[in-house]
């Protein structure tokens, strides 16, 4: 049962994180044809966002999910441990 538990949770979280890590280096190579873009013709549309805010938080973006993934795998981690030690 604590297999499973920890599978059924690991399992997209690994997926999310490997998505986080891949949006991250794609986002660093796409980031400074969009500031040549921003200097040359000023502020655009993104979606509904400016690029100007949009720039700042999707650099961080990245990073965030990867480290609440971290924090994710830590409290299963943690969990199963618990119940390892109840049996």
């Amino acid at each position: 049962m604590i297999g499973d538990l920890s599978n059924e949770i690991n399992n997209p979280n690994n997926a999310i994180l490997l998505d986080a890590e891949i949006m991250r280096k794609v986002w660093e190579k796409i980031i400074p044809l969009l500031d040549e873009r921003l200097s040359h013709s000023g502020d655009f549309m993104v979606g509904e966002c400016n690029y100007s805010e949009l720039r700042q938080e999707m650099i961080k973006a990245p990073d965030r999910i990867i480290r609440n993934s971290h924090k994710i795998k830590n409290i299963v981690f943690g969990v199963c441990a618990l119940m390892i030690k109840a049996d």
